[in-house]
């Protein structure tokens, strides 16, 4: 389901010359199935295999993408650990859903720059706007893991998770 969510926003992203547009426009997603991942099998390393699973098909497309997603997901999954030491508690699996896509951002930049052969500030060309979408994702992918675990409390009541 994450695959196909991405295959329908990052093409719609991609017309938009933005540092974060791609991953503010997948954020809420990504924070979302991730703390349904989380929410449903609550070990070290969930988050790192749904990144393995969607990164299979990224990899196909872009090899870049698939390492974006397997570090975002490694640390977020470390963060997540250290603050709260396990995923029994509802705020780890929303800390590690929640960062998962904003820890992203960094390695996305790097590739820009690299790929693009840009310098940051070529790469970056309005700098407000820029932070307002970086901050944008970061938004989102929280209000995604919230509404995630929300859907994950509900799932599980009803039997379903």
């Amino acid at each position: 389901a994450l695959t196909r969510v991405g295959a329908l926003t990052r093409p719609l992203a991609m017309t938009v010359p933005l540092i974060a547009d791609r991953p503010a426009a997948a954020a809420l997603f990504y924070g979302l199935f991730g703390a349904l991942a989380l929410t449903k099998v609550r070990r070290p390393g969930a988050l790192v295999l749904l990144a393995l699973f969607n990164g299979v098909i990224l990899l196909m497309m872009a090899p870049v993408m698939f390492f974006n997603n397997l570090f975002g997901s490694l640390l977020a999954e470390l963060v997540a650990l250290l603050v709260c030491r396990s995923y029994q508690k509802d705020a780890a699996v929303v800390l590690a859903s929640g960062l998962f896509i904003p820890f992203t951002l960094p390695l996305s930049v790097l590739f820009g720059m690299l790929l693009n052969g840009q310098s940051l500030s070529q790469l970056i060309s309005d700098p407000v706007l820029s932070l307002l979408v970086c901050g944008l994702a970061v938004a989102l992918s929280f209000a995604g893991s919230l509404l995630g675990r929300r859907i994950g409390k509900e799932l599980r009541r009803a039997g379903k998770l």
